[in-house]
């Protein structure tokens, strides 16, 4: 088994999800919500992550990306939220149906 990050890791333990709409939080456009799934495991951002609210079965939505690869502003448990999109792409979603 080939793995190339830790999210398909994730997906070989539970091959249920492969039918499932996920992408990253970075992927998501203006508007769109979904429901945080997990968190990959980075030093020191991955406990800040979960800190700031994205714990998995959170819902988030994108309100704003800012222009020339800038940081993206989320909705999170009733609050506005920006994060680095090197950070929102830890961040492992499913898209709402």
């Amino acid at each position: 088994m080939r793995v190339e990050n830790d999210f398909q890791l994730y997906d070989s333990r539970f091959p249920d999800r492969a039918t499932r709409r996920q992408s990253t939080l970075c992927d998501l456009e203006v508007g769109a919500s979904a429901r945080v799934e997990a968190v990959a495991w980075d030093v020191g951002l991955t406990v800040r992550l979960l800190e700031m609210g994205l714990v998995p079965g959170t819902r988030v939505s994108v309100i704003k990306r800012a222009p020339l690869r800038g940081p993206l502003e989320l909705a999170v448990r009733g609050y506005h939220l920006s994060l680095r999109r090197d950070e929102a792409r830890l961040v492992l979603v499913e898209t709402a149906n």
